[in-house]
């Protein structure tokens, strides 16, 4: 048989071939990025938002602008946001403006929101790994600001808040591995293993939680749906007055609310919000556990 000549024959290798071969060149067509990296940050690294009524306001204007620009997961620090899109670049490019635009609005912010970094997803790994790194901010800076992980698309994967969305069946159809342990973890152990009557102390924020609201005032759609769910969650056993003392409303606005259709959705995201609540208070303050149900969250 006939010996190859040429030392790239001889090496018998990819590289040795590409010195020599200049010419040539792939005229396959660049593969496109499967989606985008979003990271945002103020001018002067002055925090964002800090406290679990600033997070909800990030979530909702987080949910609000990626939810037709492919949003998969987002996640805050004290000073920057991450976030994860299946779109294209023009779409990321306008989710990054949309949104420091209406926190500098809602939140008051002081400074301006230095050039987006965007920067594209390069593979199915990529994608995954970017996931979860987003929703770790939290721990990976340890600043130990939002253990209930508000500032994240976790509670909305996990059926902890209900707002209208459709993140995850985006997720499942582009990152299906994902699985409910997974984002378990980004919580204290045992955090939902709780059972019991419903923890009353938290009642009322758990219920502004499921519907990412600062708090239970006001008369807004979103408000009222909270406070029936509370009301919901709460039970039978629980008199009228002591719920009107819990949230703050009238006991004939209690009485109303129980007759009024219920959201089991949305009366699980309270029950569950209530659970981690109890979960994060002092050991001495805890319940038994009970697992989580629901065909809203993330399923294996």
């Amino acid at each position: 048989m006939r010996e190859s000549s040429s030392t790239a024959g001889a090496l018998g290798d990819r590289t040795a071939h590409h010195r020599f071969d200049h010419g040539l060149r792939d005229r396959r067509r660049p593969r496109e990025p499967i989606g985008f990296h979003v990271t945002i940050r103020l001018e002067d690294d002055r925090p964002i938002a800090t406290s679990p009524a600033a997070l909800r306001v990030v979530a909702r204007v987080v949910l609000e602008q990626g939810e037709e620009r492919g949003l998969l997961a987002f996640g805050a620090a004290d000073d920057h946001l991450h976030a994860a899109l299946a779109a294209d670049r023009a779409s990321a490019g306008a989710f990054a403006r949309y949104v420091e635009s209406a926190l500098v609005w809602q939140l008051g912010l002081a400074a301006r929101f230095e050039r987006a970094r965007i920067r594209p997803l390069h593979d199915q790994k990529h994608a995954y790994n970017t996931f979860h790194y987003a929703h770790r901010q939290d721990s990976r800076h340890e600043l130990d600001l939002d253990r209930a992980r508000e500032g994240t698309s976790l509670p909305d994967l996990l059926g902890l808040r209900v707002l209208d969305t459709s993140l995850i069946a985006r997720v499942r159809a582009h990152l299906p591995r994902i699985r409910r342990e997974d984002l378990h973890r980004h919580f204290q152990p045992g955090a939902f293993d709780m059972a019991g009557p419903i923890d009353l102390d938290v009642l009322a924020d758990a219920a502004a939680a499921a519907l990412a609201l600062v708090d239970l005032r006001g008369r807004s759609a979103d408000t009222i749906r909270a406070r029936r769910a509370a009301v919901l969650a709460a039970g039978p056993n629980v008199s009228s007055r002591r719920l009107s003392e819990c949230l703050g409303i009238g006991v004939r606005a209690v009485q109303s609310l129980r007759t009024q259709p219920s959201e089991p959705a949305t009366i699980r995201a309270v029950e569950r919000q209530a659970l981690l609540r109890s979960a994060m208070k002092p050991v001495s303050m805890a319940h038994a556990p009970t697992p989580i149900t629901g065909d809203e969250a993330l399923s294996p």
